[in-house]
């Protein structure tokens, strides 16, 4: 006796090549479409926060970069200035401090995204730091640079700094005819660099700063 089974429908590639199985696959491929999107919904935000990051850590980078070169380029001028022969030294170090603030000024002109606030050029001690320690790093810029420092502020009209006060500095307490005695400037530079996405706050001051020794004269000088 010989015995035949149903057919089962499924044609010759199974249960898949059927109705059903085409019902399958469609709903597995909208599942799967469902939970990438669910998946890039969680994970691009993590990723925009990342990248945003990145570019705002570059961006402060930039700033204390610029900020550190302008007071490099202002010590240079200043070593050169601050240091004259004994016989021409006459009070008041004004003339000199004016013509290493607009240096600075100059170099500060490639700034993004920031605005200079001041500058104090200074007599350094021991530690490279003005008498009195560094004014606060706020728009006031206070405290700080008790002595033998010139203040500026920065003038949003003409791009420049502009004096401000301070102590002064008299020139002629400077000895460049004895090297191991020969005083160090430095420049100190504040700026406020501002955020660009606002995610960790408005703004950010940056500082930069540099001390160069005073260049000495030649014994035959002196």
């Amino acid at each position: 006796m010989t015995y035949r089974t149903a057919d089962s429908g499924r044609g010759a590639h199974g249960w898949r090549g059927s109705r059903l199985g085409r019902v399958y696959r469609h709903r597995t491929t909208r599942s799967d479409r469902g939970a990438a999107l669910i998946e890039a919904a969680i994970i691009l935000p993590v990723l925009m926060v990342f990248l945003l990051g990145i570019i705002e850590f570059g961006l402060v980078y930039a700033t204390g970069a610029t900020a550190t070169g302008a007071s490099r380029t202002g010590a240079r001028l200043a070593v050169a200035t601050f240091g004259p022969n004994k016989a021409a030294i006459t009070g008041s170090v004004q003339g000199p401090a004016d013509l290493v603030a607009d240096q600075v000024s100059g170099d500060l002109t490639a700034l993004t995204s920031a605005v200079p606030i001041g500058m104090v050029i200074y007599k350094a001690n021991s530690s490279g730091a003005p008498t009195g320690g560094y004014p606060s790093s706020t728009a006031s810029m206070s405290g700080g640079c008790t002595a033998d420092c010139m203040r500026y502020t920065w003038n949003t009209s003409t791009k420049k700094f502009t004096p401000s006060g301070g102590p002064g500095w008299n020139l002629s307490t400077n000895d460049v005819c004895l090297p191991a005695s020969t005083a160090s400037v430095g420049v100190w530079v504040l700026i406020r660099h501002s955020y660009l996405t606002k995610l960790i706050g408005q703004y950010n001051f940056v500082e930069g700063r540099t001390v160069m020794r005073l260049e000495p004269l030649p014994g035959d000088q002196c």
